[in-house]
């Protein structure tokens, strides 16, 4: 591989070696450091803008919406992704909500393990007391509020749905829960399956990894709709002419 003298001219490298020096690094930890920076700083201007237009789409549509089809679209990688990517910058709530997306994997599961009822109610109960606690922390940086919302208004809606006994409740708080592990702990799914202990029901846990896979990548179908009347915009124009907009997804 190339080093970094045979890339840039001999007066500019003079100058970055100087400056190196000065700051007790390396030509080549520098440059990698600012493309790092600049990559880290692309990513987190992407996730904000993304967490922004689906706040938007929760306050004129989502919020309304069932709790599979909200779920849908928050589950979705690529929205995951943005939302647990800015909220993984909080250690708080990036530890609270990695642990609750366990306690979802477990609870989804709980038709098909052996776990008692008397774990089970401890275990929902441990979930609301960390629902509550995520609720109470004050955040002020805007795209971390709006994902702050955005994540627990999933897990609102699912835990709803669970309440009624909603169909298919344990197959979005499965994937929750897995995509909450995925994006904010460092342990791998297979070390997860075996903390947990839910090798008796390996088949139960596969079929439910399969729902997984088919919600968080379902491709998106993104639409310009009106604030007021909802309908979709065409060419720029609604037919209440409403000039506030959002994005929506009709593929869900």
């Amino acid at each position: 591989m190339p080093t970094v003298s045979t890339w840039l001219n001999p007066s500019t490298f003079k100058l970055l070696e100087d400056f190196a020096e000065s700051v007790n690094s390396s030509p080549s930890k520098l440059i990698k450091q600012m493309i790092e920076d600049k990559i880290k700083h692309y990513y987190s201007e992407e996730y904000a803008r993304k967490v922004e237009e689906l706040y938007r789409w929760l306050y004129y549509e989502g919020d309304y919406l069932p709790f599979d089809i909200y779920a849908k679209r928050i589950l979705k990688n690529k929205n995951s992704e943005a939302i647990l990517s800015i909220i993984s910058t909080n250690d708080e709530l990036r530890v609270l909500l990695k642990t609750l997306g366990m306690l979802m994997l477990v609870v989804s599961c709980k038709s098909y393990s052996d776990i008692s009822s008397e774990d089970i109610l401890m275990i929902k109960n441990i979930k609301y007391a960390i629902i509550d606690e995520i609720k109470g922390i004050k955040v002020y940086y805007k795209p971390l509020f709006y994902a702050k919302i955005l994540w627990l208004k999933c897990i609102d809606k699912i835990r709803n749905a669970s309440l009624n006994n909603q169909r298919d409740w344990e197959k979005y708080a499965f994937t929750c829960g897995l995509q909450a592990i995925t994006f904010l702990s460092e342990d791998t799914l297979s070390e997860i399956y075996n903390k947990l202990g839910l090798h008796n029901i390996e088949d139960r846990w596969k079929e439910l990894i399969k729902y997984a896979i088919n919600i968080t990548n379902s491709p998106e179908k993104i639409v310009e709709k009106c604030a007021n009347c909802r309908s979709e915009i065409i060419n720029g124009k609604c037919s209440c002419k409403i000039t506030i907009k959002y994005l929506s997804d009709i593929n869900l």
